[in-house]
């Protein structure tokens, strides 16, 4: 499990850097490639959880700022600053990409090939598409 939380990490670290403010921007390309190895073989259930890690993960790296901002901008208390952005984090990118990611363990399991590329190419064009458009439309900092 340890190597699968690295590779969540990597991937995680490889998305923040290919969006702003760092736009780095070919590692877009790979940023999935660690979650979808951390993802292959697991149930379902541990898939979610690896998706809503990922998610979180990602989002802090790239919201690090937004605790900051409630803090100083709004004068809230650091620890409400910090609560409210993991909280945010959770809701808003991590419950997407557990989504995801129980897909991916529910749907391609069968799969291999072109098969499994196609299927979690379409998953996660849908699931980008349900973060920005349902519930609150959480379009930032799609992939």
């Amino acid at each position: 499990m340890a190597f699968r939380l690295v590779l969540i990490l990597t991937s995680a670290l490889l998305q923040m850097l290919a969006l702003p403010p760092w736009r780095i921007v070919p590692l877009a390309a790979i940023a999935l490639v660690p979650l979808l190895i951390a993802l292959r073989g697991v149930c379902v259930r541990t898939g979610a959880l690896l998706g809503v890690c990922w998610g979180t993960l990602a989002m802090w790296g790239l919201g690090y700022w937004v605790p900051i901002a409630l803090a100083r901008y709004y004068q809230q208390p650091a620890w409400f600053g910090v609560l409210f952005s993991l909280a945010a984090s959770v809701v808003f990118a991590g419950a997407y990409a557990g989504g995801f990611a129980a897909c991916v363990c529910a749907l391609t399991r069968p799969r291999e090939g072109v098969g499994r590329v196609i299927v979690v190419a379409a998953l996660w064009v849908a699931w980008e598409l349900a973060r920005a458009r349902l519930l609150t439309g959480d379009p930032w900092l799609l992939l």
